[in-house]
């Protein structure tokens, strides 16, 4: 012991140090006892004998050298000691290998893959344990080519070196990283610590002999980490952080990370420690590091920077290397003039992922416009996905594309090139290049603008305002055609820039001040004068009665009926709850608007609230049309010829009037009048690192992300029912012009995707299926499902709804927040409100944002139980990990959370374990 160093502590064998996210490695405490218990079980695994040879060749900073070099010398072994120079070299560890005949190593899957890349032809009596990272399926094939056993270890430092293991015998054994070694327990577990089944994707928390102590002086987070076993009193569990579930024959899968922790060569890296030595930089004034992930699954470190005089990578690597290892240096750093970041100015992760791979990719793969056509293409590709430049051969989908951007390219096609073209033509030529094939082969056709009607007392209603009135005429008020946006205001609100900005916003879109009453037997608008409306804002103020009751105010907001014939059909509530914080309440009816209005709004709003303080005029451009100019336009295009065989397609399509496909009620028994006007959900979220999983996917299939979603819902579908024809509701935005993207009213229309899914089908075979199914429906949107339900001779019934029971809304806001400003002096959140009904059985409402997606799942609770819905959560958000992480997957492989697999033959009288 060094002179004033405090003595070894009792049972302490070593500590390991690990990356921090602060710059900070945090020292992991092992006991003797805990690396016994390791040293014993792999030796009941690995039956080591006197006079084996066990290759050491990792590094003794890794806590894996632990295992080899101490299982060798309890068993009377012979260790044999890799140099440094023989560990990096894998010619020199090659001739190690031929020369000393061991018979185990223990390496990292990039150690491995380095050797086998070079040629090593293996040794066929030498045993090997991967582990440090995912094994690949390619990779765990050839060393199983090569050696006489093998075996794919896991484990973290806090858990001592590895916690569980599987024999690979064949090429199905490298999907999993078996069972816990001796004396270890795993446990699969869901953000509130409870137990997940077989199938659920959940934290990988391990208890038993060899949870370490903790971190040396680190307290607090070794409170947080090492936590009370709930199954075992008086032990400990430490939570990994690492994704797992457990496979059908008792084996646990990894799923790869819950946090921006990863793993490279073997190390244990945190990419906040890079970030904190490269923000040391004088030059550097932010700076994010991101991972690169080969097809062979192979990490590559990126280093992203901004500041002023930029220095060059090479510096940035010589200055790091005085404080990092060799395997924490980035191999790339890229300079940028600023980080993409979120709305809300956190650091855009995912988004700065997606261009650090594009711009690697553009390095070599850029293909400038080659003709005039490719050009103007191009030209409009670069405006809708705001990103230059677009190269010719640059998919649609992988650089930001979806539906609503291919509908408005579609759109400036016509207007500009004076061309007509399906939105079809996108997802099957996802490219410039092969798109120009297409409008060179279109014959011209003059674009049709919207004209403004002449000047009217009143003016016609669209046929979806008419479908809502009478809906809403019905039902007397239904809650249910309301759409109630709630926002905390926090800091200083300058009231008059607030009051001005919706006075600006209401002269702007006359939707906003319009009313309906029938004349002469029809449904008109009436477009009202501003002050006529006497709109106002009502104000509740800190001290004045009401303000102890706000939340009821709040709850009650979406009670209060509208008039649709006297109006207004806006309320706006501000309520003072606190110095410098208010609540924004906007009500509206649907008759007027829409989501995607809703965030025109928002946008809209920001940037007059914006203007209003800072005493300028409306800095907004003047809109061409108005909703009236769009009604009377779509009313005519109704009676024409687009809209005759859009009519024909739907009728030819639904022409056996097929039956709603529906979910098994809890009950078993469905009630005679299952719709009511009371509604439940449940809400969760997709995670950022599955998110771009389904992104991803959705890019090797040359489609979007709502295809992707669509399939998965007609995959759980067909294993929830049995049946082979899934008919699922969708909404689409109906804004299929160029003239329609910044109105704000009521556009949305209902279409019904009919998939045909046989339980042989792997899952890109549904994907398959559903793509063609979804591009032509999105090509036929214009005509109105009322109509179409007129076409076929189908009415709303008090207890079923016609051809679909299942509806989804899908909404992408990634790419469409540019121009939120925010306010001035405001920090503004969106609240979440529980008035959330639908008029289906089960609503699945998911809107995919910068980062992830949120879902609702909405559903009539005379027919379900809560608990049966969470178990349709889990199962969604399973599948969907199931069919990202393995491809291609079959649909009658996959066993879902509690299903009964004889269902099928019986699908009256299925029993789920709700």
């Amino acid at each position: 012991v060094e002179p004033g160093l405090p003595p070894a502590e009792p049972g302490l064998a070593y500590v390991m140090y690990t990356s921090g996210s602060t710059g900070q490695p945090k020292g992991v405490e092992i006991t003797h006892d805990s690396v016994l218990n390791l040293l014993t079980g792999m030796q009941h695994e690995l039956a080591l004998q006197a006079g084996h040879k066990w290759l050491a060749a990792t590094t003794y900073s890794f806590d894996i050298s632990v295992l080899e070099i101490f299982l060798p010398l309890l068993h009377g072994g012979c260790l044999v000691l890799a140099s440094r120079s023989q560990q990096k070299d894998p010619y020199q560890l090659q001739e190690l290998i031929s020369r000393q005949e061991p018979d185990f190593m223990q390496a990292t899957p990039s150690q491995w893959s380095m050797l086998v890349s070079t040629g090593w032809q293996g040794r066929r009596q030498m045993r090997l344990l991967s582990g440090g990272e995912p094994l690949s399926r390619a990779l765990g094939e050839a060393l199983l080519e090569r050696s006489a056993a093998l075996w794919n270890v896991y484990g973290p430092t806090e858990t001592t070196i590895w916690s569980s293991m599987q024999a690979v015998r064949q090429a199905s054994d490298l999907e999993s990283i078996g069972g816990p070694i001796a004396n270890t327990q795993c446990y699969i577990l869901d953000g509130q610590g409870r137990l997940l089944p077989a199938g659920a994707r959940g934290e990988l928390c391990i208890g038993g002999a060899g949870v370490a102590r903790g971190y040396r002086y680190r307290e607090a987070l070794t409170q947080e980490r090492f936590v009370a076993n709930p199954y075992r009193p008086g032990e400990r569990l430490y939570r990994t952080g690492d994704l797992a579930r457990w496979q059908s024959q008792g084996r646990l899968e990894y799923g790869g990370r819950q946090d921006e922790q990863l793993k490279v060569r073997g190390h244990r890296v945190e990419l906040g420690e890079i970030e904190h030595w490269l923000l040391k930089h004088p030059a550097v004034s932010a700076a994010a590091v991101v991972p690169l992930t080969s097809e062979e699954g192979f990490v590559q470190l990126v280093a992203c920077y901004t500041g002023e005089g930029l220095p060059e990578a090479a510096e940035l690597q010589d200055y790091l290397k005085k404080f990092l290892p060799e395997y924490m240096i980035p191999a790339d750093f890229i300079p940028m003039d600023a980080l993409p970041s979120t709305a809300n100015g956190k650091l855009n992760r995912l988004e700065l992922v997606r261009s650090v791979a594009l711009t690697a990719g553009a390095k070599a793969q850029y293909v400038a416009p080659r003709n005039v056509l490719e050009a103007a293409l191009a030209d409009i590709w670069e405006r809708i996905l705001e990103r230059q430049p677009v190269g010719v051969h640059d998919n649609f989908f992988l650089i930001g594309g979806h539906s609503l951007k291919a509908v408005r390219i579609i759109g400036l096609i016509g207007k500009e090139l004076e061309v007509r073209v399906n939105v079809r033509a996108i997802f099957d030529n996802p490219t410039v290049a092969g798109l120009a094939e297409v409008v060179a082969g279109s014959g011209p056709q003059s674009y049709e603008e919207i004209a403004p009607v002449p000047a009217a007392r009143h003016y016609d209603a669209s046929h979806a305002q008419k479908r809502l009135w009478i809906k809403d005429q019905l039902e007397e008020g239904r809650f249910a055609y309301y759409l109630l946006e709630t926002y905390l205001l926090e800091g200083e609100l300058d009231l008059a820039a607030f009051r001005k900005a919706f006075e600006m916003l209401l002269d702007r879109h006359e939707s906003l001040r319009t009313t309906f009453a029938l004349v002469g037997g029809q449904l008109k608008q009436f477009v009202r004068d501003r002050s006529e409306l006497g709109f106002e804002v009502a104000y509740v103020r800190p001290g004045e009665p009401g303000e102890e009751n706000v939340g009821q105010l709040l709850d009650g907001e979406a009670t209060i009926p509208f008039d649709l014939e006297n109006g207004p059909l806006v309320r706006v509530k501000l309520v003072g709850i606190g110095p410098g914080k208010h609540v924004f309440l906007f009500t509206m009816h649907h008759i007027v608007t829409d989501a995607w209005s809703m965030l025109i709004i928002t946008r809209e709003f920001m940037a007059l609230y914006n203007a209003a303080g800072a005493g300028k005029e409306n800095p907004l451009p003047p809109l061409s049309i108005q909703y009236k100019d769009y009604a009377a336009w779509h009313n005519q295009f109704i009676e024409g010829p687009q809209a005759q065989a859009q009519r024909d397609y739907w009728k030819n399509k639904f022409s056996e009037k097929p039956a709603p496909l529906r979910l098994p009620p809890t009950g078993h028994v469905r009630p005679l009048t299952a719709r009511s006007s009371e509604s439940a959900f449940i809400h969760f979220a997709f995670d950022p690192r599955l998110t771009g999983q389904l992104r991803a996917l959705a890019g090797r299939h040359d489609t979007t992300l709502y295809v992707i979603l669509v399939s998965l819902l007609n995959a759980l579908l067909h294993r929830y029912t049995g049946k082979r024809d899934i008919l699922i509701g969708s909404v689409v935005l109906g804004r299929d012009h160029v003239q329609l993207e910044s109105l704000i009213g009521f556009f949305v229309n209902t279409i019904v995707l009919h998939t045909q899914v046989q339980g042989d089908d792997s899952f890109d075979r549904v994907i398959a299926r559903t793509k063609p199914v979804v591009t032509e429906a999105l090509s036929h949107q214009m005509y109105p499902f009322d109509l179409l339900l007129r076409d076929l001779n189908l009415e709303w019934d008090r207890g079923e709804t016609p051809l679909f029971a299942v509806e989804l809304v899908f909404y992408s806001y990634r790419g469409n927040q540019a121009g939120n400003e925010g306010l001035n002096g405001l920090a503004v959140s969106r609240v979440d409100r529980a008035d959330i009904r639908t008029i289906y059985d089960v609503s699945f409402r998911i809107s995919e944002q910068e980062e992830g997606m949120d879902c609702y799942i909405v559903y009539n609770h005379s027919l379900f139980s809560a608990e049966s819905m969470e178990t349709l959560q889990a199962r969604l958000l399973a599948l969907a990990g199931m069919v990202t992480e393995k491809s291609p997957v079959q649909l009658n492989e996959i066993t879902l959370l509690g299903e009964d697999r004889k269902r099928e033959a019986t699908p009256l009288h299925i029993k789920f374990n709700f």
